[in-house]
């Protein structure tokens, strides 16, 4: 199996479990089965807009990928791209605006509250999330003729979604789940997982697009081969520094104020951010510079190669006196136009020079006579 065909697989599989994630909540709404979309009692539901959505971008995912030749599924992907990256503006701006546009009322009602959060309604920070995939997927599926920085911000892109999903997700396996002491609405269990999945998803769709290249400025814009050798602690790094950072919310969450905590969970992460760009930017310097050197050889090289060439031409030639063909380094005999023009830019135009053409006009002339005292005799 290629690897192009592995990032597939990933893809299919990733898409395939969000929809499930998101079937299996909207299972649990109509059930009234809380652990279908919470897991836990006293966890935040996952809303039903929510579910929905997932299922639309999951199903987008594996259908874009198992037919991508497909003009009715790249379609189809498309218009799930736009309405996910519409919809979750319009929760923003919802959201940001203090108001109700009613969208999420007809899918779940008024079903209550859970620690002073509404229940079914969609947080901002899964809104986000949902923004930036569904501007991922998008630009997912114009990357064969997007230039290289489309390809490149749909990762960054992608990326994003995925760190949204494993931050929350660490905070409930650290049980100090993001933003329960706060105003916002928080991102469910389910969301998050579902979220991991997502972003994981995105990242292999896009994975097979990205150039390779190592000559030029495109060794300095590859920014994300995390799966490269020499990127591996750079990586390790930033995953360390995430986890210790929830950690150290967690711990501050139980023993401090929300505000606090989140603090201590912002520093974190900004230190974590910053160390791991230095360190991705210092490595891919490092590769630009070592590729360089290998081009530099590779060039001197060639004008080595060429050099001798060159100085064959200045050394000893053998050439016979009297056919004057020349003796090649095989031992061979070769014409003197031959010879020079294998081993230089050299071209021949023949002609004839004076001196050539006063014994050749004689010649011609003593030819004629005894043609002519033939002829008479």
């Amino acid at each position: 199996m290629s690897g192009n065909d592995r990032y597939k697989v990933a893809v299919l599989v990733c898409g395939f479990f969000i929809a499930a994630i998101g079937f299996i909540a909207i299972i649990g709404w109509l059930l009234d089965i809380r652990i279908l979309h919470s897991i836990r009692a006293d966890y935040i539901p996952m809303a039903p807009s929510t579910a929905l959505v997932f299922i639309i971008m999951g199903s987008s995912l594996f259908v874009s990928t198992r037919w991508a030749s497909h003009h009715f599924s790249i379609l189809f992907s498309k218009v799930s791209a736009v309405l996910v990256a519409v919809f979750a503006l319009l929760m923003l701006i919802q959201f940001f605006l203090g108001t109700d546009f009613g969208i999420e009322k007809m899918l779940a009602g008024e079903p209550g509250t859970l620690r002073d959060f509404p229940i079914g309604r969609m947080s901002p920070v899964t809104a986000s999330a949902f923004l930036l995939s569904g501007l991922a997927q998008l630009s997912l599926l114009c990357v064969p003729q997007a230039p290289k920085s489309g390809r490149y911000l749909a990762v960054v892109m992608a990326a994003g979604v995925l760190i949204i999903g494993l931050a929350v997700l660490t905070s409930y396996l650290f049980e100090a789940p993001l933003l329960y002491r706060g105003a916002v609405i928080p991102v469910a269990l389910p969301t998050a997982i579902a979220f991991v999945l997502l972003g994981s998803g995105l990242v292999a769709a896009v994975m097979p697009y990205l150039s390779l290249s190592v000559s030029g400025a495109d060794v300095l814009i590859r920014t994300m081969p995390i799966f490269h050798g020499r990127y591996i602690p750079a990586a390790v790094v930033g995953i360390i520094g995430v986890l210790i950072s929830i950690t150290m919310y967690g711990i501050a969450h139980k023993n401090r104020s929300f505000e606090g905590a989140l603090l201590i969970l912002s520093a974190g992460l900004l230190f974590t951010a910053l160390l791991t760009s230095y360190l991705f930017t210092t490595e891919r310097y490092a590769i630009a510079l070592k590729e360089s050197m290998t081009e530099r050889d590779k060039l001197i090289s060639e004008l080595q190669d060429a050099l001798a060439k060159i100085k064959t031409l200045r050394g000893f030639i053998p050439i016979c006196s009297y056919c004057k063909k020349i003796r090649n380094d095989k031992n061979y005999w070769e014409y003197l136009e031959v010879y020079v023009t294998e081993r230089s830019e050299a071209e021949f135009t023949h002609g004839i020079c004076p001196e050539c053409t006063e014994k050749a006009m004689a010649e011609f002339s003593q030819m004629k006579k005894d043609k002519e005292k033939t002829e008479e005799t």
